[in-house]
């Protein structure tokens, strides 16, 4: 796997306008919301995510990405992007409470 990649300064531009929005808009929502109760900050947040298009946003930053990986099949018949992915965790309905490696990475 390479360390470095040459990246086209466009696909970080459009990505990082994709995180800024979202980032910023996020902490607005939580400012605003600072002295709201549970249910007006979920409103709020849920309205975000469903009006702002959230999900197809975050979905084309990472298509943009994962573009500059190397889509070959090795030994093991799993591409790079694979195989580095290959430990994510995601959301689930039985598992809602992200693992403790999650919450505290950030």
């Amino acid at each position: 796997m390479k360390e470095h990649l040459n990246v086209r300064k466009s696909d970080l531009i459009e990505v990082l306008r994709i995180l800024d929005t979202l980032v910023v808009s996020l902490d607005r929502i939580g400012s605003h919301c600072h002295e709201c109760d549970r249910r007006t900050h979920d409103r709020r947040l849920s309205e975000f995510i469903e009006d702002w298009s959230v999900a197809p946003k975050l979905a084309t930053a990472r298509r943009v990405l994962s573009e500059y990986f190397d889509d070959t099949p090795g030994d093991d018949g799993r591409d790079e992007l694979e195989r580095v992915m290959q430990d994510v965790t995601y959301w689930d309905l039985d598992q809602r409470i992200p693992p403790e490696k999650i919450r505290s990475t950030y």
